[in-house]
């Protein structure tokens, strides 16, 4: 959204695969609503052998890649 409508792709399965980025709303758990840990949040990290990611990976990310955009297109 912050970036050239249009422009950017983002590839998510190149170069290897590391899982989903979820949104941290995907980590959220209260016990009272009976929703399931998330797949993305939580089993593809177990299925992976990995820990799940921070929960602010997704937001984390997203700020990496549109600074990334504006470097390169700086240049």
């Amino acid at each position: 959204r912050n970036c050239h409508p249009g422009k950017v792709f983002v590839v998510g399965y190149a170069n290897g695969y590391r899982g989903y980025a979820p949104t941290e709303d995907q980590y959220a758990w209260d016990g009272k609503s009976g929703r399931a840990y998330s797949y993305a949040a939580y089993s593809v990290p177990f299925i992976r052998g990995d820990y799940p990611f921070h929960p602010a990976i997704g937001a984390t990310l997203a700020q990496a890649m549109t600074k990334l955009y504006y470097e390169l297109i700086s240049h």
